[in-house]
């Protein structure tokens, strides 16, 4: 990399939850988030095409320091709440000189 040049990573994060979960899941992402150096960019909700009991909340948080392991961890506490059937991560990078 060039002087000046910085990385910015960006992880997405999707959760399907019972639709009647959805508010709970959004806010416990948040307070998860809050402690951490990522920034929320993004989050949105969806219903599920084939389901409509189903929602997939997404988010998308940017860091200029990579932390898989915090990550992991606000994803795996989620998967843990009862409303939510499935719950995964991505990194994105993008280089900005």
């Amino acid at each position: 990399m060039s002087k000046g040049t910085e990385l910015e990573l960006c992880y997405q994060c999707s959760l399907i939850c019972h639709s009647k979960d959805e508010a709970h899941v959004r806010a416990l992402f948040l307070q998860a988030l809050a402690p951490s150096s990522l920034k929320l960019r993004s989050l949105r909700s969806e219903d599920l095409e084939d389901s409509k009991e189903q929602v997939e909340v997404e988010a998308e948080m940017i860091t200029q320091s990579r932390d898989d392991g915090r990550m992991e961890q606000i994803v795996s506490r989620l998967s843990m709440e009862p409303g939510v059937t499935a719950a995964s991560w991505r990194i994105i990078e993008q280089e900005f000189g």
